[in-house]
């Protein structure tokens, strides 16, 4: 089942055949509308003058230049300083890093008329499984849905993970 998550068919198109792209749509969606931010993808490799997002290019990317593409017009983020260094530092080859990858998951939204379709399974199938983070660590935080994520892999934390939650996110007693 092809993504739709842009709105937009050139920008869903690239998140389907390149994994990167799809990594770098879900790093873009905080604090920012979700088809803007899967669009961002495809935008930002238009500037670069790509039909794919290189992870080894971004990586060697000029900083500073790399935020002036992200500063547009339009912009590729909100924030597009702190999201544009997000994206270099996730392009990074494992040798370039302690080679411990780990990914954060802070469950799946699904609208309603879409569940029951097979959608939060491809989209998590296409991060987890088929995506760059296929090698990472992966912590996730869900209500529910336990039922999914175990199917990939995902299980209750070992005595070395601690968390301290936030003021008004308290961890569930369950």
């Amino acid at each position: 089942m092809p993504l739709c998550l842009s709105q937009d068919a050139d920008s869903d198109a690239l998140l389907d055949r390149d994994p990167f792209a799809l990594l770098v749509g879900m790093l873009l969606d905080q604090q920012f509308p979700m088809e803007r931010a899967f669009a961002g993808p495809a935008l930002l490799a238009q500037r670069l003058g790509r039909n794919e997002l290189d992870p080894r290019e971004l990586a060697s990317y000029d900083p500073a230049a790399l935020v002036e593409i992200f500063r547009g017009p339009p912009a590729v983020h909100r924030y597009p300083g702190s999201m544009a260094g997000r994206v270099q530092a996730a392009a990074l080859p494992p040798e370039e890093s302690d080679g411990v990858g780990l990914a954060y998951l802070a469950d799946v939204f699904v609208v309603d008329d879409a569940r029951g379709h097979g959608v939060g399974t491809a989209l998590v199938q296409a991060m987890i499984d088929d995506g760059p983070g296929a090698d990472f660590r992966w912590m996730l935080h869900t209500a529910d849905a336990h039922g999914l994520y175990r199917r990939f892999g995902f299980a209750e934390p070992d005595t070395t993970y601690l968390e301290r939650p936030g003021k008004h996110a308290p961890v569930s007693e369950a």
